[in-house]
């Protein structure tokens, strides 16, 4: 039974840094995979049972594919659903992107690239990753093309060379006849010519009016099966490039589900990238669906749809102030399931003192970060916490001060624009941050305009990031609310000295 209901074809991600965003996208990815064989009752399960469900599938795909998926750990799960994850990329149900600032719809579903080869330029119509995606997930017969006297396989590279060194041999472009001369099948010769592109140029022999046949688009007609824009010459030509012998593979990739993961989806321009596809990803517009569209692309002229089995799952970072708010109009064709850091998942890590020393610290990192996030809430904001994937691994007081010294604090710093007290609240005032001393020598002016200002600075010595350091963070003896009041007491106080 399909669990389409409950797999919608466009998805986000949210929360925080850190929170497993980007890793939860393997689960989402392989759960569209396996929609027929997971069943209908999957999404009643517990997140531990259906990790355990996509594990077993997992494990049968590795057991039909050994000699392509290899795995570093035989016992390792997470390992086996990566590399799992991987073989479908390979397999071409699975692509990956990241969007930012720059990004555009040329990369995204097609543009016109500039290639220079042999110290030339040359210009070319070329599919982004999404239109090559939703031509994959709709495609019905695989064609394999061979050279008929070398008996080879011919790929779409291959055919470009030949293509070039065949338009080499033709003649520029004029009004008299070429030596060159094919035939149609009816026994109409015609002349074929360059012109400084260069692609082939048609012309009938008792014709007036050329035609050009570009490279793009006889490597449709030959590997995707596309209709001929002129039928009675572009199969002659094609022939007369190379003697060819084509072997159609009759397939339905309409059976399977394919994906593609946005990952940073908020940091790209959302119109700039999608353009006219922003309607038609919408489900009850796909392909296939009652109110199915149909755009002409701009660049190609084809006609485009985004078919019903093409998946869209994007990561958003909450947390990302550079950013303006995201797209409404994306927002509205989006489902969004947050990612909130779970501190449950370091529970079970127990931090030892070093790695010679495997005495247990007893430093509780779900409890820190609990703490943390349950003050940063309160003096900001939920979009600002600090997810789990930041002590996940920490194995000693080693990693852990590192952990906190060149990723925590300074996401805390970017967090608060700088506002130590507040990261010293949000620390509980546990001697990580202290309160510099002045050096007086060069203050002497400046203290005659301002005083009372206190400059802060995240602490050197060892003595101030011990076991009972870290403890200090969630073993919560202050009043936070009386805390924050008498800091506001002491900033008034401080205001008004004279």
């Amino acid at each position: 039974k399909s669990m389409n209901k409950q797999l919608p074809l466009n998805q986000i991600l949210y929360g925080s840094p850190g929170t497993g965003k980007t890793y939860n996208t393997i689960n989402k990815a392989l759960e569209i995979i396996f929609e027929k064989d997971l069943g209908e009752d999957y999404f009643k399960l517990s997140s531990e049972e259906k990790e355990e469900k996509l594990i077993f599938e997992a494990k049968n795909i590795y057991e039909s594919n050994k000699t392509k998926i290899s795995l570093k750990k035989e016992d390792n799960d997470r390992e086996l659903l990566k590399q799992v994850f991987e073989y479908y990329k390979e397999q071409g149900q699975i692509e990956f992107v990241t969007f930012h600032q720059s990004y555009g719809y040329e990369e995204f579903v097609e543009g016109i690239k500039a290639e220079t080869k042999n110290e030339k330029i040359s210009y070319e119509l070329k599919p982004g990753i999404f239109k090559k995606l939703c031509d994959e997930a709709q495609k019905k017969s695989d064609i394999i093309v061979t050279i008929s006297d070398v008996n080879s396989e011919l790929s779409k590279e291959n055919f470009k060379e030949l293509y070039n060194a065949y338009v080499l041999t033709l003649p520029d472009y004029s009004e008299q006849e070429s030596s060159k001369i094919l035939k149609t099948i009816s026994g109409s010769e015609f002349y074929l010519f360059k012109n400084s592109t260069p692609s082939i140029v048609v012309r009938a022999k008792n014709g007036t009016q050329p035609m050009s046949v570009a490279h793009v688009k006889l490597e449709r007609v030959l590997f995707n099966a596309e209709k001929p824009t002129y039928s009675s010459y572009e199969p002659i030509i094609l022939n007369d490039i190379i003697k060819t012998e084509s072997k159609i593979n009759e397939i339905d990739n309409f059976n399977k589900n394919y994906i593609l993961i946005i990952d940073e989806i908020n940091r790209g321009n959302i119109s700039k990238i999608f353009g006219e596809l922003i309607t038609l990803i919408e489900e009850s517009k796909r392909l296939g669906k009652d109110e199915q569209i149909e755009i002409t692309l701009p660049y190609s002229g084809e006609k485009f749809g985004v078919p019903s089995n093409l998946y869209i799952i994007g990561t958003m970072n909450t947390a990302d102030r550079s950013i303006a708010p995201i797209d409404t109009a994306l927002r509205r064709r989006f489902v969004f399931e947050e990612m909130a850091p779970n501190p449950s998942t370091l529970t079970e890590i127990k931090v030892q003192v070093s790695k010679e020393d495997t005495t247990d610290t007893g430093i509780k990192l779900n409890e820190l970060l609990e703490a943390i996030n349950t003050r940063i809430e309160y003096l900001y904001d939920r979009d600002h916490t600090i997810g789990h994937a930041y002590l996940i691994d920490v194995k000693d007081l080693a990693d852990l001060r590192f952990a906190f010294k060149n990723k925590i604090i300074p996401l805390l710093a970017e967090y608060f624009y700088e506002d130590w007290k507040n990261i010293d609240l949000v620390l509980n005032k546990n001697g990580f941050i202290k309160i510099k001393e002045d050096n007086n020598k060069y203050l002497a002016v400046v203290n005659k305009k301002i005083s009372g200002k206190v400059i802060y600075e995240v602490s050197n010595k060892k003595e101030d990031w011990e076991i009972a350091n870290f403890k200090e963070i969630y073993n919560d003896n202050i009043d936070l609310t009386k805390k924050i009041k008498d800091d506001i007491t002491d900033d008034v106080n401080s205001n008004e000295q004279p």
